[in-house]
C-alpha cells in the first residue's frame, strides 16, 4: 500500500474517532432530560449550508457549511467552503432578500452578492449572485479583462483621441467639457487587444466580439445559490427533546470495502432535518437534510471542529441510506452507509 494512501487513512481515522464533543448548534437534550415535547425557544444560532453554481450550470462550484446567528433582522454566518478539492473559509451577511458572502480559498478572496427568496418556513432559500467582475471591471473592482493600451476613440466631431494608459482619460473628459451640449458617445476604434485575469490576450475586431467578451464575463461571474438555515422558523428554533431512535453508520475510504469507522448513537427529527448525536463512548453530532449531510467532530484539546460532509441516497422507507463523503485533506468519493432504526 502506498505511503500516501496510508497517511490519508490514518488522518481520516484520527479526525473521526478522536471526537470528544460537539458543536453547540447541533446539541440536543440527553435521554435523561424530561420529555417536554415540542419546545419553542429564542434562536441565537443554527446550521447554515449552501451551494453556489456558475451561470446555468447545474453542478455547484462551491459548497458552504457552517453556523449562523440572527440579531434583529440580520443573519450572519461563517464556516468552511469547498471548491473542488480545495478548502477555505467564508463569512456572510443576509438582510431581507439581499446577501453578501466573502469566500477565501488559498488566500484569494472573492465577494459575491445578490438576492434570494425564502420558502414559507423561512428555512430553505434560492437566489442569484454576481461579483464585481460582471461588467468587465472598473475602478476598485477585480477585472475580468482590461484593454492593452494604447487605444483610440473617434469623437462625435470626427477627431481622434488616443488613451495611452488605464488612467489616461483626461483627453476624452476635456473634450466633453468643451462640448457640453454633445450627448453622443465616442466610438472605440477596432481592432483592440484585451487581456483577461489569467493574462490571456485576445484581439477584438468589432463591437459584436466586444459584446461577446462582456457576455463571457457576465456568465463567468454570475450564478445561482440555494441553501438552508436549519432550525429557523420566524426567528425561533423548534427543539424536539423526544428521542426518535437509534442511528448507526459506517464510513470507509474510496476503494476500500472495509469500514474505516463505525458510528453509533441516537437521532432526533427537527422539522425536516434529522439531528444525530453519538453516545458517550462514540461522540459525534450532525444533521441530515434531503440528500445532504454534515457530521461534526472535535479533536481533544482543539477548539476547531472537524467536518465530514457529503451526499446520501435513502431507501423507499427513508430508513437506510448510502452515500459519499469528504473531509479536510481527503478527496471526495469516500463511502458511507447507515440506518435510522
Amino acid at each position: 500500500m502506498k505511503s500516501k494512501y496510508v497517511i490519508a487513512i490514518l488522518c481520516a481515522f484520527v479526525i473521526i474517532i478522536s471526537s470528544v464533543g460537539t458543536y453547540a448548534s447541533l446539541q440536543v437534550k440527553e435521554d435523561n432530560e424530561k420529555d417536554e415535547g415540542l419546545i419553542v425557544t429564542s434562536l441565537k444560532n443554527g446550521v447554515f449550508s449552501a451551494k453556489l453554481g456558475i451561470g446555468k450550470n447545474a453542478d455547484p462550484i462551491y459548497s458552504l457549511n457552517g453556523n449562523y446567528q440572527k440579531e434583529d433582522k440580520i443573519v450572519s454566518c461563517d464556516g468552511t467552503v469547498i471548491n473542488g478539492y480545495k478548502e477555505g473559509k467564508f463569512t456572510g451577511i443576509f438582510k431581507g432578500e439581499y446577501f453578501e458572502i466573502k469566500i477565501t480559498v488559498e488566500e484569494k478572496p472573492i465577494i459575491i452578492s445578490g438576492k434570494l427568496k425564502l420558502d414559507k418556513n423561512k428555512e430553505d432559500f434560492n437566489g442569484e449572485w454576481y461579483t464585481d467582475c460582471k461588467d468587465g471591471g472598473g475602478k476598485n473592482k477585480t477585472k475580468c479583462f482590461g484593454f492593452v493600451y494604447p487605444i483610440s476613440y473617434t469623437m462625435p466631431d470626427g477627431s481622434t483621441i488616443t488613451v495611452e494608459t488605464e488612467d489616461d482619460w483626461n483627453g476624452i473628459k476635456n473634450w466633453y467639457e468643451s462640448n457640453p451640449g454633445v450627448k453622443e458617445k465616442p466610438e472605440l476604434q477596432y481592432p483592440v487587444d484585451i487581456i483577461f485575469e489569467d493574462d490571456t490576450i485576445k484581439t477584438i475586431n468589432n463591437e459584436k466580439e466586444m459584446n461577446g467578451a462582456y457576455k463571457y464575463c457576465w456568465e463567468k461571474y454570475t450564478g445561482w445559490i440555494k441553501g438552508t438555515f436549519q432550525g429557523m422558523v420566524d426567528g425561533k428554533e423548534i427543539v424536539i427533546y423526544q428521542k426518535d431512535g437509534i442511528f448507526t453508520a459506517s464510513l470507509g475510504i474510496k476503494g476500500n470495502k472495509r469500514p474505516l469507522v463505525n458510528l453509533e448513537g441516537t437521532y432526533h427529527r427537527r422539522g425536516r432535518s434529522i439531528i444525530i448525536q453519538g453516545r458517550e463512548d462514540n461522540r459525534f453530532s450532525g444533521a441530515f437534510r434531503g440528500d445532504n449531510f454534515i457530521i461534526r467532530t472535535q479533536l481533544r484539546g482543539e477548539a476547531r471542529a472537524q467536518i465530514v460532509y457529503g451526499l446520501t441516497r435513502f431507501d423507499e422507507n427513508y430508513n437506510s441510506f448510502t452515500g459519499i463523503w469528504s473531509s479536510r485533506g481527503l478527496s471526495s468519493g469516500n463511502w458511507i452507509s447507515g440506518s435510522f432504526n
